[in-house]
């Protein structure tokens, strides 16, 4: 009997999806893969939910995008050579033996467009690097922490604004050490020390990060549930407070019940979301919902970020939020034009 993937009773339901174990045993044996590698399991629970929200938001980019970083890591690890097609007929296959004939063809249908856009790149493309990005960088790699934070701190100190070092230095920082722990040149541990020496080199900008003076906007910023990302809304949350808001980072595993209380005390206009997997996108739609029903929050601004966005902008309406931020700069754009005074001089 064939494992079952799904327990859907119409597309109107899309999010029962059945142990992602089930899914990953039929899909392993299907390529070939070592089925006991964690790697290969992340892998799957990872398609499992990009199915899982692309399935609900008829957002096909969700797992196209889902398929390519597959590609990437299953290549970079030596795992397996496989491309976008052979992914998707693995994953369609796994998925699609216990739903009804409908259902079946309509998830054929999205498999089938998500393997049919243009392939992404299986490993990150390098970005363009200012000369004092690269040096903290190579300190970062070579594991000298005060040689990384003392740089950081001479930009300061020779007049460069905290926010220019936030976003010109270590944001790219940061997406660089993605970029190599994606081809495979970092291991996780450097990825993690590298993000745990920027974050303090974050702190110790602090002192030079506040004015003072109270400002008349206000956010909250936190992550979407479950994720494992921070430094990005915590650096997005600073530079904001460099640019005149009144920021209160949460966090994350904020509940929803809680969230609207949070957001009427601190008297916040604005709230900003971060989202790292595909499989907060019902999370997040659920929390921004909240928010609505509640006539203390209904009016707020909700600004979203992450990947998710960024490879299907239709996402940010299927959620209900007002704005989607591409970086830490483009953030400050989006919630500075949301809180514009229009000509009635309402918000």
């Amino acid at each position: 009997m064939e494992p079952q993937a799904f327990d859907l009773l119409s597309k109107d339901d899309p999010t029962q999806l059945l142990p992602v174990d089930q899914l990953s045993d039929r899909f392993v044996e299907l390529l070939g893969l070592p089925s006991t590698d964690p790697e290969v399991r992340d892998i799957v629970s990872m398609l499992h939910a990009a199915l899982g929200t692309a399935w609900e938001t008829d957002q096909p980019e969700v797992l196209n995008d889902a398929f390519g970083f597959a590609r990437g890591r299953l290549e970079v690890g030596c795992l397996a050579y496989v491309g976008v097609r052979e992914l998707g007929v693995a994953l369609l296959a796994a998925a699609s033996s216990p739903l009804t004939t409908e259902q079946q063809d309509d998830l054929r249908d999205l498999v089938g467009r998500a393997s049919a856009e243009p392939a992404p790149a299986p490993l990150p493309s390098q970005e363009r690097l200012a000369p004092s990005t690269s040096a903290y960088i190579q300190h970062l790699i070579l594991g000298d922490r005060e040689a990384a934070i003392a740089l950081t701190r001479r930009c300061a100190t020779e007049g460069m604004a905290v926010a220019e070092i936030l976003m010109d230095i270590l944001e790219p920082a940061q997406r660089e050490v993605g970029r190599l722990w994606a081809l495979g040149l970092i291991s996780i541990a450097q990825e993690h020390f590298c993000t745990a020496v920027t974050e303090f080199a974050m702190t110790d900008l602090y002192p030079g990060m506040f004015s003072g003076g109270d400002s008349e906007r206000r956010l909250l910023a936190v992550h979407a549930p479950g994720s494992m990302h921070h430094v990005g809304l915590r650096m997005v949350t600073d530079i904001l407070e460099c640019h005149g808001w009144d920021t209160t980072y949460l966090g994350g595993n904020v509940e929803f019940e809680t969230l609207a209380g949070l957001l009427a005390e601190n008297r916040a206009d604005l709230l900003l979301v971060s989202v790292s997997m595909p499989s907060q996108i019902s999370s997040v739609r659920a929390m921004i919902r909240a928010i609505r029903e509640d006539p203390l929050t209904r009016d707020v601004k909700v600004v979203v970020g992450g990947r998710p966005f960024l490879v299907a902008p239709d996402l940010v309406d299927a959620v209900g939020a007002d704005g989607c931020a591409s970086d830490a700069r483009n953030a400050v754009d989006v919630c500075n034009q949301l809180m514009e005074v229009n000509h009635d001089g309402q918000r």
